[in-house]
């Protein structure tokens, strides 16, 4: 039971972090979306989706999941470019 709170915990904490970011993103000059999907991203990359989801997997992408979606950071795959 501990441990389902402590979990709990860190995935509030996670969340939290993430609106955060996102905020954060939104007040900024910006424009744009702050995550791509992996399918945006290997089309603005010009690789294969199976390619990209290898990046992300590998952590060569700026990449983070939501649950089972995998998302891109949109301001440092332009920073990679």
């Amino acid at each position: 039971m501990e441990e389902m709170l402590r979990k709990m915990e860190e995935i509030n904490a996670k969340l939290d972090k993430l609106l955060q970011n996102q905020q954060n993103t939104a007040n900024s000059t910006e424009t744009g979306p702050t995550w791509l999907t992996v399918r945006e991203a290997a089309k603005m990359l010009k690789i294969s989706n199976g390619h990209a989801y290898e990046l992300a997997k590998q952590h060569a992408l700026p990449s983070t999941r939501i649950g089972r979606a995998v998302r891109i950071n949109a301001a440092a795959l332009k920073d990679l470019k």
